[in-house]
């Protein structure tokens, strides 16, 4: 059995942080986890110069909980004690942390001690305490990781990205926790799932004859809260679309990861495309997800109470942030785009002032433009829907909201076209390929048919079905325009995910936003004149 050793300093003692009773309750959750593991009783000390005796004289400890403050004077007694467990000679790892009310050290002392896990606060608080102990736990799998606990096709270099992305150590964190958890034997397969737009990993995990869904982000909070709107709110998508998922998080200090289990022999509509690719199937599959008592009827029943004006909706998530973003991609994809039509400024002003020739905000509040916003899935890309057979089905639903009623379709399209078209050849690289996707995008925009090539032909059936049906499916709610300019965002969106879109596809896509802006400009002449 592994035994770790804890010291514990505080200048003062304190009941309300006592690391010592904690840490029993620890153990016993780490032995539930952990069967070969045991952590000693805490050895408390209150003198550092004791503390720094012990160290010295050959006492070796696993980790160190240190109080930085004396809680009389403000000093940092702590350093003491730091030079001693973190000389030339070894460095133990430290948590460290402070009680003290001292005024102004809050920026100079993150600064100092940024690379240690540390609490900082005039009082710690139970959740403080938690957050202590869930840092020790972290320590511990820590140690125990001395190898990678996945297998990758290292060929994949855009699976490589995403895991540096991610951090290597947090992956292998994350897998440590689920591999006792589920008592999995071998190590995890991981595959890439090419993500929406929303910002996490996406991967497939393999192990044991079974498949899951891992993702993980570094937006702890984000992703947090996505978890608990996907468990409340995939009850409100109809049940045909449904299946009996589990999910489960795991994390540590920089990450969160959501498991998602018992996803049975399923495969992502991304992939199912690129295998089926007869006319018949692909629109039976369709009509069974938006149409037969599917989402079309959804949209139909989940919609705000009350009319608004929903052309300032289009852009409502394009801040400053993402539209710097935007702006990032046009300085890096300049020497593509060069010679193109495109207009930084007007896009520009379309997004933030909802302004361009005749759409603008001042002329398109008429009642007559006022509808309901729908409640819409939020990231309906294509490897969130899963087909089971022939059934397919809808999952990750944290991003439900009330939006503008065109946002899932315009997603999903756009999905298909930009990271669909090419896949696994040659012209996938190609940025001589450009102007023959550019065609391909104006037949998108202007709903018109695009014809087969042979290689792509399972994303243009369903792009295809997807631009004949879409008036039908939302019937009231359409508006070619506003498709077009929901083509539009998702277009913007797609032109600076670098992590996992190539620059000649960001290229494609930020074109292809300029015209959807041109198009819906037309749209709106034609819709005044008449």
């Amino acid at each position: 059995m592994k035994t770790i050793k804890i010291a514990h300093f505080d200048d003062t003692e304190d009941p309300h942080f006592d690391v010592s009773s904690r840490i029993i309750t620890l153990n016993r959750k780490i032995l539930e986890k952990f069967p070969h593991i045991k952590i000693d009783e805490v050895k408390e000390y209150m003198d550092h110069k004791k503390f720094c005796e012990d160290i010295k004289s050959g006492v070796e400890f696993n980790l160190v909980i240190l109080d930085m403050f004396d809680d009389n004077t403000g000093k940092p007694i702590g350093d003491t004690i730091l030079n001693c467990i973190n000389g030339k000679e070894r460095k133990i790892p430290t948590i460290i942390f402070t009680q003290a009310t001292v005024k102004g050290i809050t920026t100079d002392f993150k600064t100092r001690y940024n690379k240690f896990p540390f609490i900082l606060g005039d009082k710690i608080t139970k959740d403080d305490l938690d957050g202590l102990i869930e840092r020790i736990e972290e320590h511990i799998i820590n140690s125990e990781i001395d190898e990678d606990f996945f297998e990758i096709d290292i060929d994949d270099i855009f699976l490589r990205a995403e895991i540096m992305a991610i951090g290597k150590k947090n992956l292998n964190e994350i897998l440590y926790k689920i591999k006792h958890y589920k008592k999995v034997k071998d190590k995890f397969i991981i595959e890439r799932m090419s993500s929406g737009f929303s910002g996490a990993a996406v991967f497939k995990l393999k192990y044991d004859n079974q498949t899951s869904v891992l993702k993980i982000s570094r937006d702890i909070e984000t992703l947090k809260e996505e978890h608990k709107r996907a468990l409340k709110s995939y009850l409100e998508f109809p049940s045909q679309l449904r299946i009996n998922i589990k999910s489960k998080p795991y994390f540590n200090s920089e990450v969160l990861a959501i498991l998602i289990e018992n996803v049975g022999n399923s495969v992502p509509l991304f992939d199912w495309l690129k295998i089926n690719q007869k006319k018949e199937k692909i629109g039976q599959l369709f009509k069974n997800l938006f149409l037969d008592n599917g989402l079309k009827e959804h949209y139909k029943d989940k919609r705000s109470e009350k009319k608004e004006n929903k052309f300032p909706y289009i852009f409502t998530k394009f801040n400053d942030i993402r539209f710097s973003m935007v702006r990032k991609a046009i300085k890096e994809l300049k020497p593509i785009i060069e010679g193109k039509e495109f207009d930084e400024s007007n896009i520009k002003n379309l997004i933030e002032n909802r302004s361009f020739k005749k759409i603008d905000k001042e002329n398109l509040l008429d009642d007559k433009y006022k509808k309901e916003l729908v409640l819409c899935h939020g990231d309906f890309h294509s490897n969130n829907i899963l087909i089971q057979g022939n059934n397919p089905v809808i999952i990750d639903t944290g991003g439900i909201e009330y939006d503008y009623w065109c946002m899932d379709i315009c997603r999903l399209i756009v999905h298909l076209f930009i990271v669909g078209f090419d896949k696994n050849t040659y012209d996938y690289y190609d940025l001589n390929k450009i102007d023959e996707n550019l065609e391909i995008a104006e037949k998108i925009i202007s709903l018109q048919q695009i014809e087969l090539d042979g290689i792509n032909d399972g994303f243009i059936y369903a792009i295809n079905w997807l631009l004949e049906n879409v008036e039908n499916i939302y019937d009231d709610l359409f508006s070619k325009w506003e498709f077009q300019l929901g083509l539009m965002k998702e277009f913007l969106q797609a032109s600076y995910k670098t992590y996992y879109i190539l620059p000649n596809k960001r290229a494609i896509a930020l074109l292809s936003a300029y015209q959807c802006m041109l198009s819906a400009n037309e749209e709106v002449e034609k819709e005044t004149k008449d």
